[in-house]
């Protein structure tokens, strides 16, 4: 049935916290507000707080039929604070309708000293807009800011993110100007997501002298094949000490996605805060290429531990400029975080520099980079990729390195930088795999060790060909084998780490010298593993 209500509808405070109005129906007419319908309410709806710092209280209007909801005047929607309350929330789900807008502004940003934003939570088979929408729920002097949701769910729906224009959203969930964590925006789309000059359609940032980095969500795809097509760079960095938020681009695509701008998510500049997080993927067969050499989640000057990076094209190629890609820990005694690429393949335009580096004390991270697709092969050297995933310079265990193709795999050991650098610290771990969709050699241009240092243990190397010929170990430089010997011993103490080479094709393991192949204990330790 429909919900008819001519007139106002308060839930205003005098002397605290508004309070809650709620709206259900389940019709196949439109609810319409600010309008008079045959459903819906024809004047304002409010919530307001009162006294001196009170909250704003929570409008929810729910339309489970396909009439969906029409919005009238954005200004009559409203749930404000007074002083230093924090903003109050508005929940539009038009269901499997339409939630139509004209344009305006719901403003559900604080007002006073130290409020915190709103939310905003808007719904529907397709979220639409004539006129430009603006979307508020900011902090005010050290409030966090608030939460913004638009999801238009439908196979066709689109949306378009821009500071102005016809059919346009625009979103501040920024935290107050004085400190206070950045705020959360989230934009889904069933079919196509365009974000244009996103430095002021898209605002979440902490303000302040310190604060927590934005979450931010771009989502095209969601119901259907659709492109994620975005003008500017996008950023969940914090400020001064606090962490790094997440940024996360997504999209179902048989098209390209392409990134032009930066991607980060760094913790501040000034504290021990931790990066963040940055997830990228395509999960149609299109494929990625980010031609912007700017995608970091690091840690601050004085500490905290590096951020998460992962980059997944799942169907499709993923082509990378050179550059650096940045997941290291900062100052302090701290782990390096971790960075995952995959792809049908790997493409670099150059020298790509993947950074994963604990700091003082602190552990090295994790990097993970696979070729999915039959024949795709990987380089590792000099002019490809170069992966830094070592501990601190004054200790910590190494880090660990996972490298898979397709096809072919090259590595050149001196671009695989991953053990321990202090005094003592236990030996990175080295995971190789050629031909993991097919036939395919390992190739490792020179010696590999993954041995600990001082009191650790040494690390693990375990090498996987599917080629077609015997992998040769010390025997030269050779299609399928390593030009050297391998090396994961304990340090001055500590037990033996483990070294494992498996031929999938059922081909030889050729090692002329057993003392090629050592995982030797130390001291009181335990000798190690070689399979």
């Amino acid at each position: 049935g429909s919900v008819l209500i001519t007139g106002n509808v308060s839930a205003n405070s005098t002397t605290g916290t508004g309070g809650n109005i709620t709206v259900v129906q389940t019709s196949s007419t439109p609810f319409l507000t600010n309008a008079l319908g045959t459903a819906g309410v024809s004047g304002t709806i409010s919530a307001n707080g009162g006294g001196a710092n009170g909250d704003g209280g929570k409008i929810s209007i729910t339309n489970n039929g396909t009439g969906g909801i029409t919005v009238g005047s954005t200004a009559a929607l409203t749930a404000t604070p007074t002083g230093s309350g924090a903003a109050g929330s508005l929940t539009l789900d038009a269901g499997s309708g339409v939630l139509a807008f004209t344009g305006g502004t719901l403003n559900f940003s604080a007002v006073g000293a130290n409020g915190k934003g709103g939310t905003i939570n808007l719904s529907g088979s397709n979220v639409t807009t004539t006129g430009a929408l603006s979307l508020l729920a900011a902090g005010v002097g050290s409030g966090d800011g608030g939460k913004i949701s638009v999801t238009s769910s439908g196979a066709s729906s689109d949306l378009t993110l821009d500071s102005a224009g016809a059919g346009t959203f625009s979103a501040d969930a920024r935290s107050g100007a004085t400190g206070g964590n950045g705020g959360t925006v989230s934009f889904i789309a069933g079919r196509n997501l365009t974000g244009n000059n996103l430095a002021t359609a898209l605002q979440a940032g902490p303000r302040g002298t310190n604060g927590k980095g934005a979450i931010i969500t771009l989502r095209a795809g969601s119901a259907a094949s659709g492109n994620l097509s975005l003008s500017g760079g996008v950023s969940g960095d914090g400020a001064g000490t606090g962490d790094g938020g997440s940024v996360t681009l997504r999209t179902n695509s048989a098209g390209l996605m392409t990134l032009a701008g930066a991607v980060t998510a760094n913790s501040g500049t000034t504290g021990s805060g931790a990066g963040g997080t940055v997830v990228i993927q395509n999960d149609g067969t299109g494929g990625i290429s980010a031609s912007t050499a700017s995608i970091s989640a690091s840690a601050g000057a004085t500490g905290g531990t590096g951020g998460t990076i992962g980059i997944n094209a799942v169907g499709g190629g993923l082509t990378l400029t050179a550059g650096t890609i940045n997941a290291n820990a900062g100052g302090g005694n701290d782990k390096g975080g971790s960075i995952t690429l995959s792809g049908k393949s790997i493409t670099t335009g150059g020298a790509l520099n993947l950074n994963a580096k604990g700091a003082g004390s602190g552990d090295g991270g994790k990097v993970d980079v696979s070729s999915t697709g039959v024949g795709s092969s990987l380089t590792v050297g000099a002019g490809s990729l170069n992966i830094f995933a070592q501990s601190g310079a004054t200790g910590g265990n190494g880090g660990t390195v996972t490298v898979s193709a397709g096809g072919n795999l090259d590595v050149a050991p001196g671009s695989l930088t991953a053990g321990p650098q202090g005094a003592n610290g236990k030996g990175a771990s080295f995971f190789l795999t050629a031909g993991s969709a097919g036939a395919g050699d390992l190739k490792v241009g020179g010696p590999l060790n993954a041995n600990g240092v001082g009191t650790g243990d040494g690390g693990q190397i375990t090498l996987t060909n599917a080629g077609t010929s015997a992998f040769v170990v010390n025997g030269g430089a050779v299609a399928n084998g390593v030009n050297g010997a391998l090396a994961a011993n304990a340090g001055t103490t500590g037990n033996g780490g483990g070294v494992t080479i498996i031929n999938k094709n059922s081909q030889n393991i050729v090692i002329t010298n057993p003392g090629d192949i050592s995982a030797a204990g130390a001291g009181v330790g335990k000798g190690g593993v070689i399979l």
